[in-house]
């Protein structure tokens, strides 16, 4: 937060890719928060009101910077996931050249490649 007050509003150096996905998983988590909007804050909100949103969003941020949506200053370690499949630490460096993050038919974190032979299908890496 660049400043803070009873309205406040998120603010990147450079806007990543996927940020929209902050907001909705605080959504998922509790918090009503809408990208692109300003928040505010009055004399109704608690203390532990201020903590939930506060660690809500560290939380949010926290996931989407391990799955690598969003980059982080973090080195790179490899991962083997609960699948099996070897992952690169915080996502942002694809396994071959071109391949595009996404997620897998159980919703975990993918590289995926163009299928030459299927005009607009990818094919997962592994």
């Amino acid at each position: 937060m660049v400043t803070f007050g009873s309205l406040f509003k998120g603010k990147w150096e450079t806007e990543p890719q996927y940020t929209e996905l902050l907001f909705a998983l605080m959504r998922n988590k509790g918090v009503h928060i809408m990208d692109g909007f300003p928040c505010f804050l009055t004399l109704a909100f608690t203390d532990a009101d201020v903590d939930f949103v506060i660690s809500r969003y560290k939380e949010s941020l926290n996931e989407l910077c391990e799955l690598g949506f969003i980059p982080t200053e973090k080195k790179s370690t490899v991962d083997v996931s609960s699948n099996g499949h070897s992952q690169n630490g915080n996502g942002q460096h694809p396994p071959v050249p071109g391949a595009k993050l996404g997620k897998d038919q159980n919703g975990n974190p993918a590289w995926f490649v163009a299928d030459p032979e299927r005009p607009g299908k990818f094919l997962m890496v592994k």
